[in-house]
């Protein structure tokens, strides 16, 4: 087995008495009790019981089942690889997604583990984890967004890179500026009410004559 891995024992349960009993089913590693199913179970029957443990350090290991002993050897996975590196496409523009699809491989013998990043010009943009059975390959997907016109690389892993062409973002049609109407012209006001100022000199002369006539007329008296 590997790190990171399940061993599961089913073991086979039976009542050989005429009256209803309970079971106790431990698992021990090492001499330590690592599982333990427990239930009751009618007379003169049988039943299938489960037992499981995640190992999660390497090493060689003693499991133990109502005194039945099996040696279990746990080593470290082995490493993924990525194989292969696809594009959903090679011209883009800039601002717009594209997928990067990474092939990962694992051609040993036993399980494998690994962590696929995701490049755009060898810089990392995401990444995916992966468990892969012995001699076995799976695909990993990612989007990836393209920032500046030219040429980018897109790549996974250790594969070679992939080059997409970018180029310049789409610009919309811009709106026309409205021409302002021409200023309206405003005629002066020709109004010959008694608040106008033409009527000022006028009335300064009425006030005089009016004046005058009653001087005279004081004198005369």
């Amino acid at each position: 087995m590997v790190v990171g891995e399940t061993l599961t024992v089913d073991a086979a349960v039976r009542n050989a008495g005429g009256t209803e009993g309970q079971y106790n089913a431990t698992m021990d590693i090492n001499g330590t009790t690592v599982t333990t199913d427990r239930g009751r179970i009618a007379p003169a029957t049988s039943r299938t019981v489960s037992l499981a443990h995640t190992f999660v350090t390497p090493g060689r290991y003693t499991l133990s089942l109502d005194g039945d002993n099996v040696t279990v050897v746990v080593r470290r996975p082995a490493r993924t690889e990525v194989t292969q590196v696809a594009v959903s496409s090679q011209t883009a523009r800039a601002g717009e997604e594209v997928v990067v699809t990474a092939t990962v491989t694992n051609t040993a013998d036993i399980p494998a583990t690994g962590r696929v990043v995701f490049t755009r010009d060898f810089e990392g943009v995401a990444e995916r984890q992966v468990y892969l059975p012995a001699r076995n390959s799976t695909e990993l997907s990612a989007g990836v967004s393209l920032v500046e016109p030219g040429e980018t690389l897109l790549a996974a892993g250790s594969a070679d890179p992939v080059t997409v062409t970018v180029t310049p973002a789409a610009t919309r049609a811009g709106t026309p500026t409205p021409t302002p109407p021409p200023p309206t012209t405003t005629s002066p006001n020709r109004t010959t009410g008694t608040d106008g100022p033409g009527f000022t000199v006028g009335l300064a002369l009425l006030a005089l004559t009016l004046g005058a006539l009653v001087a005279s007329r004081r004198r005369g008296d």
